[in-house]
């Protein structure tokens, strides 16, 4: 393709999505404010957020008031800690190329008001491709998004 960078090229293969060519206004990093990392986060997001189950993810957000989204991961410890980092790792990099995931999830614009949105995976959850995870979401979200969650799709608080 004329105008893209190999690296462009593989983004769109490895994530399956078209890429915006890079610039300043959205960078790839993931700052550590961007990140849910105190269990008092977690346990507020727990208590007072909407959930949202799939077969193999949940998503569960509220609002904050800091003005940006942020993201918590949760991986039950079923797993190895090695299988346990290998998700962890695929959801952020997925994160960080589909940041506006917790203001579509909440239904409302992009930097209008900061969400707090938590990826809980189940125990069978063992993605090996950021596709794997982006197919979870995709699935997870067309039916957070279609307007229509079915009791099925509900998890209760």
């Amino acid at each position: 393709m004329a105008g893209q960078s190999s690296t462009e090229e593989g983004l769109k293969d490895v994530v399956g999505l078209p890429c915006e060519p890079l610039s300043e206004a959205m960078p790839l990093s993931l700052p550590k404010k961007a990140l849910i990392t105190k269990p008092w986060q977690y346990q507020h997001v727990y208590r007072h957020g909407r959930r949202f189950c799939g077969k193999d993810l949940a998503l569960i957000f509220t609002h904050n008031d800091l003005g940006w989204d942020r993201l918590g991961i949760s991986v039950g410890k079923q797993k190895l800690a090695v299988q346990r980092n290998r998700i962890k790792r695929l959801v952020r990099e997925f994160y960080r190329y589909h940041r506006d995931l917790p203001a579509l999830v909440a239904n409302h614009s992009v930097g209008s008001i900061g969400v707090d949105l938590v990826i809980a995976t189940n125990q069978h959850f063992n993605p090996r491709t950021l596709n794997d995870i982006q197919a979870c979401l995709e699935r997870l979200a067309g039916v957070v998004l279609g307007g229509a969650v079915s009791v099925s799709h509900c998890c209760h608080n």
